[in-house]
């Protein structure tokens, strides 16, 4: 993963301030408000054997609703500042990128508090439809779907 790469090959400070430096991500839609206050990158509190370190837990990054960092000091503004954006150059790089052309009936997948989603443009008309589910939700349904199709 990205954040494994940057604290393991990159950058093992900015990982660091990623982990623990919460930033205040808001974002307001005309029927929705959302705040959340958190680091970029969440540890969960369980311990990765092979490592000895913290788990991922979540991955948080919307440039669109991340406010402005408030919770550093002003001597070390500059080096979070300079953490995330290392954090971006990242992000942008080909080898942490996954690109798919969707076509129409077309189902996608993905962990939302893991995996960092994005669009390119497009042109014509699209319909999507997102669902939210508990991972443990999905593993039964999808243990309960195996069972079925085995009988």
């Amino acid at each position: 993963s990205a954040a494994n790469y940057l604290k393991t090959e990159v950058n093992r400070r900015a990982y660091e301030l990623l982990t623990t430096v919460p930033v205040r991500f808001d974002r307001r839609q005309a029927k929705f408000q959302a705040l959340h206050v958190s680091p970029i990158l969440r540890l969960s509190d369980e311990i990765d054997p092979a490592t000895n370190e913290r788990k991922l837990a979540q991955v948080r990054y919307s440039y669109f609703t991340q406010g402005a960092q408030t919770n550093v000091p002003f001597s070390e503004l500059r080096e979070w500042y300079e953490a995330q954006q290392v954090w971006d150059k990242l992000l942008y790089r080909d080898d942490f990128q996954i690109k798919a052309g969707l076509q129409a009936g077309d189902v996608v997948i993905y962990d939302n508090l893991k995996v960092l989603h994005a669009r390119n443009g497009f042109s014509g008309p699209r319909h999507m439809a997102g669902v939210y589910l508990a991972a443990a939700d999905l593993w039964h349904h999808l243990g309960q779907a195996k069972k079925a199709a085995s009988n």
